[in-house]
């Protein structure tokens, strides 16, 4: 991996780490601000429930003393009254409110204000964040929540509306409320310190697991992308060494294979002039062995007469090889140029070729026509592959029945495969390969003639076209030769087509 590309994943490893704790302290201070504002509310509710006890029961008479002192604020009758040598005064639900705040304030720190915009006690004005939730309690009744202070002096401050109900028309009427108007509202201050204390508690605490993920995360990225740079040198240096020895290993094979090109040119040449200049001085011993016959015969004694014979007899087959083996090595040195071949067609002609020997063997022929292709190869040798396989269906024939030669093609992936099948005497497997070399006989002379070249051209022409030949037999069954060939390229084949059209 590039250094780059592992800065970036590290780089944006390092920004979704800083994300995350970001998101989990802002998380959490929404969650503590959450349980400010149920704690407000529920104290909220809890005085608005006690207010509206109060208001039921039209007020609440409790003695005179130094912490409850009649409200010179409180316009109604019957305001004060005596009972049993006690002084009473009424306490309603706002004087209720203001005592219950001074207590709670006194014990935890929380206060509680009521508060209107038109205010009967001066003291009940708001203050300018009061003035602002009411304002806006005109419009939309939900509570407010704020963080005033810093430190030591933070605090909570909620308020929610006071909604005008039925007890509070006794004496709030004169000011033109109706049933369902926002009188006002209670804001309820709470310390917190505690709370910010334990938000910072929390963020630490966070912020440190998020470092040491971070560090071991960013750690182990470090060690497997060290570890897979390594990894990857080593597989360089490995492909590198493997590239020179391939290298190396390609540029002998081309250099063995160019050497053995000019080694089988060499020897087909070699082949071709032997074989060319025998013809020459053989064709003469040969000459003057029959003027020996002819002159001579019986006026020597039997022995002279058979070494004449055999003499002869011999420079006929070496002729014949010498044919045969220029026959072997023309099929690199005479060959024609590859255009597309009907296969059909290579077939009449080395039908033709041996029509009189298959009429006298009354040999009969079954070829499917239509599966024969259309190749690109050398039509004369084509038909020479045929004529050499039929030939030999003919020739290996079973004396007990007339040779019966089947034909046919099929196409498999990229090649073209081709069998010709006999019902002949068979080939012994051990023999499969053999048959193929050249100048290899598996009959004596005098069962069956010629030099065994036959098939190991049939070989040469197959391997020329770039295919491949081979034999499955069945001794006194019968033998099938299979030969592939490719199959004709795309641009061969479109030229084939429209060179067909009239």
């Amino acid at each position: 991996m590039p250094l780059v590309i592992f800065t970036l994943i590290l780089l944006a490893w390092t920004l979704v780490a800083c994300l995350s704790a970001y998101s989990n302290h802002a998380q959490m201070k929404q969650n503590f601000h959450a349980l400010a504002r149920e704690r407000g509310q529920s104290l909220f509710d809890l005085m608005e429930v006690t207010r509206e006890w109060n208001a039921r029961h039209g007020g609440i008479y409790a003695p005179v003393s130094s912490q409850n002192q009649p409200n010179p604020f409180l316009d109604v009758p019957k305001r004060d009254l005596k009972a049993d040598g006690l002084d009473l005064t009424m306490v309603n639900p706002a004087y209720m409110t203001r005592q219950i705040s001074e207590i709670a304030n006194s014990r935890g720190g929380i206060a509680f204000h009521i508060t209107s915009r038109k205010p009967i006690r001066p003291a009940n004005a708001p203050d300018e964040w009061e003035s602002m939730a009411l304002k806006a309690f005109e419009t939309d009744r939900t509570p407010f929540l704020e963080q005033t202070g810093t430190g030591a002096d933070a605090q909570f401050r909620f308020m929610a509306p006071l909604i005008v109900k039925e007890s509070c028309l006794n004496c709030h009427a004169a000011q033109a409320y109706k049933l369902g108007d926002v009188r006002g509202g209670i804001s309820v201050t709470m310390p917190a310190a505690s709370t910010l204390a334990a938000i910072e508690r929390e963020t630490m605490r966070m912020l440190v697991q998020h470092a040491a993920a971070y560090i071991v995360i960013s750690g182990l990225m470090v060690l497997l992308y060290l570890r897979a740079q390594a990894h990857i040198q080593t597989l360089d240096e490995t492909a590198r060494i493997q590239e020179d020895l391939v290298r190396k290993r390609t540029q002998e094979l081309l250099e063995a294979n160019a050497a053995l090109g000019r080694s089988n040119s060499e020897l087909e040449q070699f082949a071709y002039a032997v074989s060319h200049d025998l013809q020459e001085p053989l064709r003469m011993v040969a000459s003057y062995v029959q003027l020996l016959g002819r002159r001579y015969q019986s006026k020597l004694d039997e022995d002279a007469d058979a070494f004449i014979g055999y003499a002869s007899d011999g420079a006929k087959r070496m002729q014949q090889m010498i044919t045969d083996l220029l026959d072997f090595s023309r099929v690199q040195t005479k060959s024609d140029p590859f255009q597309p071949v009907a296969m059909d067609k290579t077939l009449d002609l080395a039908l033709g070729n041996l029509d009189l020997v298959l009429k006298e063997t009354q040999s009969s022929i079954e070829a499917d026509r239509a599966s024969l292709p259309v190749v690109y190869g050398d039509k004369g040798q084509l038909s020479r592959l045929f004529q050499n396989l039929i030939g030999n269906a003919v020739k290996y024939r079973d004396p007990s029945r007339a040779p019966h030669i089947s034909i046919k093609a099929a196409r498999q992936e990229g090649f073209w495969t081709i069998t010709v099948e006999d019902n002949g005497i068979g080939i012994e497997p051990q023999h499969f390969e053999r048959i193929f070399r050249v100048f290899q006989r598996l009959h004596g002379r005098g069962t069956y003639e010629g030099n065994g070249i036959g098939l190991a051209i049939c070989k040469k022409i197959v391997e020329r076209h770039g295919g491949r030949i081979w034999v499955d037999s069945k001794p006194g069954q019968g033998t099938r030769f299979h030969f592939t060939l490719p199959v004709l390229p795309e641009g061969k084949a479109r030229e084939t087509n429209k060179s067909a059209k009239p």
